[in-house]
C-alpha cells in the first residue's frame, strides 16, 4: 500500500487530490467541484464579530503582548498546538468583551481584558485631563513590587490609541503627559495594569474618562499640582520616560503621539 504524507503548501493544484488526517487515519479525496460560501445572517454576524474584535486588539498589541501568556490547545482528538498571547486575548474578547448594539457587534469596553492575573481593583487610578494634558495617581498607591505602569488610552470615536509606560509612582505622586490632539476632548476608554518584581501578574483595569475636561468618571480625583502631591513629568531622557505610541486603524505601523 502507499504511504501518503500529508503537506500543506501554499499553492494545490485544483487538478489535484486532497490527502488529509482526521484522529491519526489519512485520507485522500479529490476536489469539489464547486464551492458553495452562503452569506447567512448567522456568518454575517460571526464575521462582523470577527473583524470588529481584530481592529480593536491590534491597537492594544503593547499591552496585550505582556499581559498574556501564550497556551497550548487542548482539544480531544486533535493535536495540540501552539496558541500566541494576541490570539489567547482574541478568544477572551470574543465570549466577554462584546456585545450586541443597534448597528451589530461592538466592544463593550467596562468588560475588556488587556492583562490576565490579580485583581487591581483595590488599586483605583486617577485620571484626569486639562486639555492636551493628562494626570494620573494612585491614591491607594499600587501593589508591592510594582516597578512599572502600562496604560492604554482609547478613543472609539476616532479609532485611536495611545500607549505609555513609566515607573511606577509613590503615593501622593502625579504623574502627567501630554497627549495627541485627538485625545484631547472626547470620550477616552483607559486601561492600566502593572508590572511587578517575581512571578505575579496583575489583569488590567478599565477606567472611562468623560467628554470634555476634568476627571475620569467613576475614578479618582487628581490633587492638582501645588496641593501638596509630588509631580513627575514624562519628559525624554528623564527618569520616568513615556512611551508614546499611538496606532492608526487599517495601517501597519504605529506612529509617536
Amino acid at each position: 500500500m502507499a504511504k501518503i504524507t500529508p503537506t500543506r503548501p501554499k499553492y494545490w493544484p485544483k487538478d489535484e487530490p486532497v490527502p488529509y488526517v482526521v484522529k491519526d487515519r489519512m485520507y485522500i479525496r479529490a476536489r469539489a467541484e464547486k464551492i458553495r460560501n452562503p452569506r447567512t445572517e448567522r456568518q454575517q454576524a460571526n464575521r462582523t464579530k470577527m473583524s470588529v474584535a481584530s481592529r480593536f486588539l491590534a491597537q492594544m498589541q503593547p499591552m496585550v503582548a505582556r499581559g498574556f501568556k501564550p497556551t497550548m490547545t487542548q482539544r480531544p482528538g486533535w493535536e495540540s498546538r501552539h496558541v500566541g498571547a494576541y490570539h489567547v486575548a482574541l478568544g477572551l474578547l470574543l465570549k466577554s468583551g462584546m456585545r450586541r448594539g443597534k448597528d451589530g457587534w461592538e466592544i463593550d469596553y467596562q468588560n475588556v481584558k488587556l492583562s490576565e492575573g490579580n485583581s487591581l481593583a483595590m488599586y483605583p487610578m486617577g485620571i484626569a485631563r486639562h486639555g492636551r494634558e493628562m494626570s494620573i495617581s494612585f491614591p491607594k498607591g499600587l501593589p508591592r513590587g510594582a516597578k512599572r505602569v502600562r496604560v492604554a488610552v482609547h478613543s472609539a470615536g476616532e479609532g485611536r490609541t495611545l500607549h505609555v509606560g513609566f515607573d511606577a509612582p509613590g503615593r501622593g505622586e502625579v504623574v502627567r503627559f501630554s497627549v495627541p490632539k485627538w485625545a484631547a476632548s472626547g470620550a477616552l476608554h483607559a486601561y492600566y495594569t502593572v508590572d511587578v518584581r517575581g512571578k505575579s501578574r496583575w489583569a488590567s483595569l478599565y477606567v472611562y474618562v468623560a467628554r470634555g475636561r476634568g476627571r475620569a468618571q467613576g475614578g479618582r480625583p487628581v490633587a492638582p499640582q501645588g496641593f501638596g502631591s509630588t509631580v513627575v513629568s514624562l519628559k525624554p531622557g528623564g527618569t520616568v520616560v513615556p512611551q508614546d505610541l499611538v496606532r492608526k486603524p487599517h495601517r501597519g505601523r504605529m506612529e509617536g503621539g
